[in-house]
């Protein structure tokens, strides 16, 4: 960042710390850093932040990340009524290019082809030429976050549109966008296990965490009653 950018940022900066300064000026002024309820405060944010620390650092020491395809899948199987979509899912391409751009009409053709190679080719078309593209048509993509902000948007039946759709066009004043869909899940069905794999996986990680973290509260409290450590003022 350069320029007049770069300045406002750093006057907005400034301007924020002076302004924490000067308050934290009149309030050392007007209460007293002996009072019991402050530093009770400071005390509990201290412990807080220390037991969060220790915390992370075990989990960092001891969780183990590896999580099998076998316990993913069957995290899904077992709880696949809960994998309801929220919003519009399909496998296909969408592109983003320049109206003004050179060989549209090539990367149309190629669009519409199940070629290996065409799809090669459009790759490294869009590689130079686009402006955004999605051309891994294997995998599933959200829809709904995909056309946002352009003309496909607009559409008030995308759902229809969707399963109507095979190759699709739009264009605004400086943009063409293409789409191409190849398969699709509307809101409210099953989301396929492919779209829902990172999102099981992230769960199972983090309940390996609190189980983790359970297992070590439970631990060091019997160790700690074991050793007559336990004391209550």
């Amino acid at each position: 960042m350069h320029g007049p950018d770069s300045a406002a940022l750093a006057d907005a900066y400034i301007r924020k710390w002076t302004t924490q300064k000067i308050l934290l000026s009149h309030a050392e002024s007007i209460i007293d850093e002996s009072n019991e309820e402050i530093n009770q405060k400071l005390q509990d944010y201290k412990e807080s932040l220390l037991i969060h620390t220790f915390k992370e650092h075990y989990v960092r020491e001891k969780l183990d990340t590896m999580i099998s395809e076998k316990e993913i899948q069957d995290f899904y199987d077992k709880n696949i009524k809960s994998f309801e979509l929220r919003e519009n899912i399909f496998k296909g391409s969408f592109i983003k290019i320049p109206k003004d751009a050179p060989k549209i009409d090539k990367i149309k053709a190629l669009l519409a082809s199940n070629n290996e190679k065409d799809k090669t080719e459009l790759r490294l078309l869009c590689l130079r030429l686009a402006s955004f593209y999605i051309v891994e048509d294997s995998l599933w993509h959200n829809f709904d976050e995909t056309i946002k902000n352009t003309p496909f948007d607009e559409i008030s039946g995308k759902r229809q549109f969707l399963e109507k759709t095979v190759l699709g066009e739009r264009a605004d004043d400086s943009n063409l966008y293409l789409i191409k869909i190849k398969d699709y899940k509307s809101s409210e069905q099953i989301s396929p296990y492919e779209f829902a794999r990172n999102q099981i996986r992230e769960t199972l990680l983090n309940q390996r965490k609190i189980n983790l973290i359970k297992s070590l509260e439970e631990n060091l409290y019997k160790q700690a009653k074991e050793n007559n450590e336990i004391k209550i003022k």
